[in-house]
């Protein structure tokens, strides 16, 4: 029998993201120890994950400078040109590929060692890649390594969408399938569209049983719900970057043409097109005085969490172009705050009809506006079992700690 069960998880991003965090909040309670594999990450990321039994590992500019060494080698590998061949030929593709390899090449020399001492003191070793990109390329080296390890990888929608990785068919996607144990889709829309795009490749008949949807979920850490109204104001909330696709201009859009009970947006973030957002917003407030709009800038989610708490919110808006599953939804939803969401990535499986609004991709503003017109004239008990959905729907399918103790528990049995 094992003696400790060691957690070790790869993620390339430079961040910490918040389902990640959220994983290791629990991860701590169940697994003996926790290394964290990354480059160098700021220190508010790494504030966010300090436990006593959480190791953080980032490389040094002399590891970093062997990285690239061996990304320059790359070529020489016969794999290299066999991956290549799958797709069409192409600076892009020649330099993601080595990038995969000289990117995972670096997180092996880092992890290798970690395994070695656990699996050398009879501990059960288990590897967690993060994205379905680098992370999960060194998660299938070592397994394929170490066949006595249980390894896994989480795939979002970056990653694994044909229309957001134009290199789908050069990501070494079917060596991960054939080394890792499960790799953990975030949404089955998501799901639904790798297998269409992967179809030449027969992922779906040959790995099918590998391969499982998860929702990973968000952390609620009181009972508490969204405040009653109390202002003269309707209340819009957003809350994501500022960035092309958030698509924050197209809520102006519609707001200057609004002409019902006084309206306040405000938006939680920041971000690449933040002067030009805001700009287009005061120039709304200029246009129709019965809109007002705030920005909070960045915030850190605790306080976003403290947000939905304490301050009314009627209607939640994410009109992003293309989404994975929001996790920006789950928080405001455990709340019971109903959500008015496009029709994109995984995000109708958290808003339905009962919970929010769905819109479609190239909604107008007409379509907004109509949205919002139909739940302020919806009577108040009809909105408080809207409020009382979009809060089920979260506990039921969201709650991070039931999700996540769930997924650890089926890497144990």
């Amino acid at each position: 029998m094992a003696n400790k069960r060691i957690l070790i998880i790869s993620d390339y991003e430079r961040i910490v993201p918040a389902f990640m965090q959220t994983l290791i909040r629990y991860g701590v309670e169940m697994f003996d120890h926790i290394y964290y594999i990354t480059p160098p990450i700021p220190e508010q990321y790494s504030k966010t994950i300090s436990y006593d039994n959480l190791t953080i590992r980032t490389w040094s500019n002399a590891e970093r400078l062997r990285q690239y060494f061996r990304g320059i080698l790359s070529p020489l590998r016969f794999s290299f040109w066999k991956e290549l061949s799958k797709g069409r030929l192409s600076f892009g593709a020649i330099k993601n590929i080595g990038q995969l390899y000289f990117c995972s090449d670096g997180f092996l020399g880092l992890i290798d060692r970690y395994i070695n001492n656990a699996l050398n003191n009879n501990n059960e070793v288990f590897v967690l890649a993060t994205w379905m990109q680098v992370d999960a390329f060194v998660a299938a080296r070592l397994k394929k390594k170490y066949p006595n390890i249980k390894s896994y990888a989480l795939a979002h929608s970056g990653e694994v969408m044909a229309d957001r990785n134009p290199y789908l068919h050069q990501c070494f996607h079917e060596f991960k399938h054939q080394y890792l144990d499960t790799t953990y889709f975030i949404s089955q829309k998501v799901l639904d569209g790798y297998y269409q795009a992967m179809d030449d490749c027969n992922i779906k008949s040959r790995y099918n049983s590998r391969i499982k949807v998860r929702y990973l979920g968000s952390i609620k850490n009181n009972n508490m719900i969204n405040p009653d109204s109390t202002g003269d104001y309707f209340e819009l909330l957003s809350c994501s970057r500022i960035d092309a696709n958030k698509r924050l201009d197209t809520i102006i859009s519609a707001l200057k043409k609004w002409n019902g009970i006084p309206i306040r947006w405000t938006h939680i973030g920041t971000g690449v097109l933040e002067n030009e957002v805001k700009a287009l917003a005061d120039e709304l407030m200029k246009i129709n005085p019965k809109v007002k709009v705030q920005f909070t800038g960045r915030i850190d989610n605790s306080d976003v969490i403290r947000y939905y708490a304490e301050k009314h919110v009627d209607l939640f808006l994410n009109v992003s172009k293309s989404e994975g599953l929001p996790i920006s939804i789950m928080e405001a939803m455990s709340y019971g705050i109903p959500c008015a969401a496009t029709d994109v990535g995984g995000t109708s499986e958290i808003v339905n009809q009962t919970n929010g609004y769905i819109l479609n991709s190239d909604f107008t503003d007409s379509d907004l506006i109509d949205v919002l017109n139909n739940y302020i004239s919806l009577p108040s008990r009809e909105k408080k079992e809207m409020r009382v959905a979009a809060m089920n729907t979260w506990y039921t399918k969201f709650n991070a700690e039931t999700n996540a103790k769930a997924l650890f528990n089926e890497w144990f049995n």
